[in-house]
């Protein structure tokens, strides 16, 4: 499997059975992987230049899986920002970014692994197709992942169990 650097990336690898792909990238170089599932993985690894937003906006510009829901969204700002907060709370695989308060907008560590699903990302943009002024004003009101003010809590509503690094309020 060859890995290229972000600018370079050509089409879709599939993932071997078992195999670990991120653990032979190298700081800077993002693969697009089709997991046995169907899905499609975008993985970069950090290099202290790569941001999220950074890797969910190439992720869509790619967009591997040739979806004309995330096609719609490719060179949208605020789709790459959106999405990009929505992986690092919702994907298990970014659990280890969330809980260093890293933000789609922070730089992703040298040495750490940032990962986004086609089909998780196609979840959190559903409710804004055709809609990317409310898209926008969502962005600007969203807070960076790891802070939980009072009224994000509330927006966000009563959660029962702890939903992968999502904010919950305490006091429900």
């Amino acid at each position: 499997m060859s890995q290229q650097p972000i600018d370079g990336i050509g089409g879709v690898k599939k993932a071997g059975p078992g195999g670990d792909q991120a653990a032979t990238l190298k700081p800077g170089e993002f693969v697009v992987e089709q997991l046995a599932d169907g899905d499609i993985e975008g993985r970069a690894m950090g290099d202290g230049i790569l941001t999220p937003q950074q890797v969910v906006a190439r992720f869509m510009s790619l967009n591997a899986g040739k979806d004309a829901e995330i096609a719609q969204f490719a060179g949208s700002d605020n789709a790459a920002m959106f999405g990009a907060e929505m992986a690092l709370r919702g994907n298990a695989n970014n659990r280890h970014l969330l809980a260093k308060r890293q933000s789609a907008e922070s730089l992703i560590p040298q040495g750490e692994e940032f990962s986004v699903r086609q089909n998780d990302l196609k979840k959190a943009l559903a409710p804004f197709k055709g809609k990317l002024d409310e898209l926008r004003q969502v962005v600007a009101s969203l807070q960076p992942g790891g802070d939980n003010p009072t009224a994000q809590r509330k927006t966000l509503g009563r959660v029962p169990t702890p939903g992968l690094g999502l904010p919950t309020d305490p006091n429900v």
